[in-house]
């Protein structure tokens, strides 16, 4: 009887390490990932039908002219959709490279994204959606 509990006593002590390594993993990972998601979100500017646009600075890479950055589009119903850019700041033009749209409580509706060799580069406009954030990226290449 005594070889059968000291059996027992070690399967529940072998079974509380191992939930306890469970736990400290998924809170490991439940940190970790709340780290690489993390986000600092500037307004950049906001519409007079209530539409704000934000820019994750932390995003923000160059490569030459080309400026890649993830873009946060709040409409006013408090619909969002994350967009990834880049913008060529030599000539002035913009590509669209992944969307992602949300429903509510920020689940995931719908993503799109394009591979380099299918982006759709096209001219910036003054005044357009993305002249404000090739105004603030591309600072000595002002659009006219």
């Amino acid at each position: 009887m005594v070889q059968i509990l000291t059996g027992d006593l070690q399967v529940k002590t072998h079974m509380r390490k191992l939930l306890l390594l469970i736990y400290f993993t998924l809170s490991s990972l439940f940190i970790l990932s709340t780290l690489v998601y993390s986000s600092d979100w500037l307004q950049v500017e906001s519409s007079i039908a209530g539409e704000k646009n934000y820019i994750d600075l932390e995003s923000i890479k160059y490569n030459k002219a080309i400026v890649t950055f993830w873009a946060r589009n709040i409409d006013k119903k408090g619909e969002i959709i994350k967009t990834s850019f880049s913008i060529n700041c030599e000539n002035g033009t913009g590509a669209i490279r992944d969307i992602i749209i949300y429903g509510p409580n920020e689940t995931i509706v719908k993503s799109y994204s394009y591979k380099d060799e299918k982006l759709q580069w096209g001219r910036i406009t003054a005044h357009s959606f993305m002249y404000g954030f090739h105004k603030l990226l591309c600072k000595e290449k002002v659009i006219k």
